[in-house]
Parts: structure tokens; sequence; C-alpha cells
């Protein structure tokens, strides 16, 4: 397996690793025994090759005031799709600013802002996936090797060939 570590000094105890053809983004914490594992969180919508699940899914931003954009409901008229917007994949998601479906994050911390923990950002939200009920409480140092891990899912051949 082609292991990258995202932190210099990391040790077996405390381990974060990218491995990438596996997906794995993994936090151990000595202290309390807990894990923030990539495959057990992000990768239940961001999966295989392209990191995505290829299907539709509520993450939360619609609350029929402020966010009102319905998604799949507009075209389904089931009701349970509202919010629903397609997963996109994660590969070469550092250069494609903003994110999510209207454009409300200017950056990828601002998006890993929002899933650490949703509901500090929108209040209110209808159908949000069962996922995303508890905040992820990662430390700052885990947002940043998370940001780190997706920046390096940018393919260099795409930024110089972006005709």
């Amino acid at each position: 397996m082609d292991r990258t570590r995202l932190r210099k000094g990391t040790t077996a105890e405390t381990p974060t690793l990218c491995t990438r053809r596996g997906t794995r983004l993994r936090r151990r914490d000595a202290a309390d025994n807990t894990t923030f594992d990539f495959a057990d969180n992000c990768a239940n919508c961001h999966a295989g090759d392209d990191f995505t699940a290829d299907r539709f899914k509520n993450i939360g931003l619609y609350n029929s005031r402020d966010l009102s954009d319905a998604g799949r409901f507009e075209i389904t008229k089931d009701s349970s799709h509202l919010g629903h917007f397609r997963i996109p994949g994660l590969r070469n998601v550092a250069v494609t600013a903003p994110y999510m479906h209207n454009g409300m994050f200017g950056s990828l911390r601002e998006v890993l802002d929002y899933y650490n923990h949703p509901d500090k950002v929108v209040q209110g939200a209808i159908h949000r996936d069962l996922s995303l009920s508890t905040p992820l409480n990662l430390s700052e140092q885990e947002i940043t090797d998370i940001e780190a891990f997706l920046m390096a899912l940018t393919d260099d051949q795409f930024i110089q060939n972006k005709n």
C-alpha cells in the first residue's frame, strides 16, 4: 500500500496516515482511545477511485428559510428528497472552489469546519443525513491534516491541462 505521512513526527501511538488506495486517513488518540477514520466518516459518501458514492444526499444545507433550495425534491417531488444534492467526487477538490451546490463555502477549511460542527453553521437543517447528526469534534491539527489530504488529491496534469 502507498502510505504517506501527513505530519512529521507522527508516532505509532498517534498515527495520522493517508493510505491513498485504501482511502484511509486515521487518527487514534491514545489518551481517550478514540479514532477518527476517513473510511468510517467521510467515505460514507466519498469512496472509490474518485471519492464519490455517485448518489444524492442531504448534508444539512436546507432549512427552508435562508437555505431554501430543495435540491432533488424539485425533480422527484418526493419529500424524502428535500435538501438532497449530488455527492461530488473529491479528485481535484482543492482547485474547484467555491464549494457546495450554492457556493456558500469559499475554502476547504470552511467545508471542514461545517462538517466538524454542522449545527454551528446551519440551524434547523431539515432531513440532514444521520451520519452528520453528531459533531466530528476534530482538533485543529486533524482539520489541517484532512485539508492536506484533500489537497493531495489534486492531479497536476489536470491543473496544467485546464482545456
